[in-house]
C-alpha cells in the first residue's frame, strides 16, 4: 500500500498486499559508481602565449584577442564521468535538473582521489522495469576542471592544410604570393557550462582577413596584405611571424558536448 509521500508496498496480481522495507519513494543507488574518463590524451601544453584574431568587418573594434596559456594536464586527473544506477518505485520517480551535483555518500567507501562531490548531472535514464513496481536507470554525472574564468581547456595538434596570404611593401609590389601548404594546427578546445538562450559571440573567433574593399575574404581568397588599407598591415604580420605567434585558421566551432556543458574548438596556426 502507498501515503501520498511514501512508498512502503503495493498490491500483486490478485490483489493481494506486499510490502517493501523502508521509504522506497526516493532515489537510492544500486551498487557503486562506474567511473571513466571521456577524454582521449593528455592535454598538450600551448607553445604560444599569444594569438591573434584577424579583424573582421562585423567586430571591427576588436582588434586582436590574446588566449590563455595553456598548460599541459592529464586526462584522467582534470576530467572523468561517474555513471551509477538508481532505483525507486515507479509512481515517485522524478529526474533531477541538469547541473544537479553528485553525493559523494552514494559511493559509499570511496577514497581515491578524485573530487566526487563536484561533478554535475549531465544525464539521466532510460528507465528499466525491475518488477514489483520498481523501476531502475542511469544518471551520469561530468567533473571538469574549470580554470578562474569558467573554462576546462585542452590542446590538442592536427596537420590541415592551410593558405597564408601574401605580403607586399608600401608601393604595392607584392614580394611574397599567398601560398598553400599543410601544416601542423593547434587545436583548443575550450568546455564550459552554459544555460543562457543567446551565446556571446565575443567567444568565436573568425579567421577571414579584412582588406579595403569592405569584404571579408577566406584566406584562400589570395588575399595580399599592404602597409596601408589591409588588417593586419604587412608590418604587423611580420611582427607575428618573427615572434611565433599564432593566427586563427578556422573560425571556432560551438556544439553542446554533454548535457548543459558546450565545445567551442578552434584552429591556430603559426604566421609564416
Amino acid at each position: 500500500m502507498s501515503t501520498a509521500n511514501n512508498y512502503l508496498g503495493g498490491r500483486f496480481v490478485g490483489d493481494d498486499l506486499f510490502f517493501v522495507d523502508g521509504d522506497q519513494s526516493f532515489a537510492e543507488p544500486v551498487g557503486i559508481p562506474r567511473i571513466s574518463f571521456p577524454m582521449e590524451g593528455d592535454s598538450k601544453n600551448a607553445v604560444a602565449a599569444q594569438a591573434h584574431v584577424l579583424k573582421n568587418l562585423d567586430n571591427a573594434d576588436t582588434d586582436y584577442s590574446p588566449r590563455p596559456t595553456v598548460v599541459a594536464d592529464y586526462a584522467n586527473k582534470t576530467c572523468f564521468l561517474i555513471e551509477q544506477e538508481f532505483k525507486c518505485a515507479a509512481d515517485w520517480f522524478e529526474s533531477l535538473p541538469l547541473n544537479t551535483f553528485y553525493d559523494p555518500s552514494f559511493a559509499h567507501d570511496y577514497a581515491g582521489s578524485l573530487d566526487l562531490g563536484s561533478a554535475i548531472l549531465i544525464a539521466e535514464g532510460p528507465q528499466q522495469d525491475m518488477g514489483g513496481g520498481f523501476v531502475k536507470w542511469t544518471r551520469t554525472y561530468c567533473y571538469m576542471k574549470f580554470d578562474a574564468h569558467g573554462f576546462y581547456v585542452r590542446n590538442d595538434y592536427e596537420s590541415i592544410p592551410f593558405t597564408f596570404p601574401g605580403i607586399s611593401n608600401a608601393g604595392g609590389q607584392a614580394f611574397t604570393q599567398p601560398f598553400s601548404t599543410e601544416v601542423n594546427a593547434r587545436v583548443e578546445r575550450d568546455y564550459f557550462i552554459f544555460t543562457g538562450s543567446n551565446f556571446p559571440d565575443e567567444f568565436m573567433e573568425f579567421y577571414p582577413f579584412q582588406t579595403a574593399n569592405g569584404k571579408n575574404y577566406p584566406i584562400a581568397d589570395n588575399i595580399v596584405l599592404d602597409d596601408g588599407s589591409s588588417s593586419p598591415t604587412t608590418a604587423e604580420y611580420i611582427a607575428w611571424e618573427t615572434a611565433g605567434d599564432e593566427i586563427v585558421a578556422r573560425s571556432s566551432c560551438l556544439r553542446r558536448w554533454r548535457g548543459n556543458i558546450f565545445e567551442l574548438t578552434t584552429y591556430y596556426v603559426k604566421a609564416q
